[in-house]
């Protein structure tokens, strides 16, 4: 990750694309380093099951075992992050999270039927299906 001069760039966006990232703690480091003071990143980030379960948020009922078995050895895959996941990264990178929108997913598993992994996620992680986000480094 470090083709790109520090301070170089201006703004760094994607479409459904951080829900696929495995390291995310590296890629928002290195978007922190890319981007001069005042750029900013946007993202969407989808945070439904991608067909891998039959309800939105099903993916979070899987345990780690299921999971590496449902993935396979697709090199690509959701690496199913929350939305608090994202913005805490993104803050402990250094940026000021300057908007958020949230879209609710309908239809979900229970609370009761996630895995021990994520039994302990917020209300706001459990029910959010997907997030417009823009931060901006200082």
């Amino acid at each position: 990750m470090d083709s790109l001069q520090e301070s170089s760039v201006d703004m760094i966006f994607s479409q459904a694309v951080m829900e696929h990232v495995e390291d995310l703690e590296a890629s928002y480091h290195a978007m922190f380093k890319w981007l001069r003071p005042g750029g900013f990143i946007s993202h969407q980030i989808d945070f439904k099951c991608h067909n891998t379960a039959s309800k939105w948020n099903g993916h979070w009922a899987y345990s780690k075992f299921l999971w590496a078995c449902v993935k396979g050895s697709r090199a690509f895959f959701i690496n199913r992050a929350t939305l608090s996941t994202h913005l805490g990264l993104i803050k402990n990178n250094g940026f000021e999270i300057v908007h958020t929108c949230t879209r609710q997913g309908e239809g979900g598993i229970a609370r009761e039927e996630l895995s021990k992994n994520f039994s302990a996620i917020s209300d706001e992680d459990f029910t959010t299906s997907g997030v417009f986000l823009q931060a901006k480094k200082s």
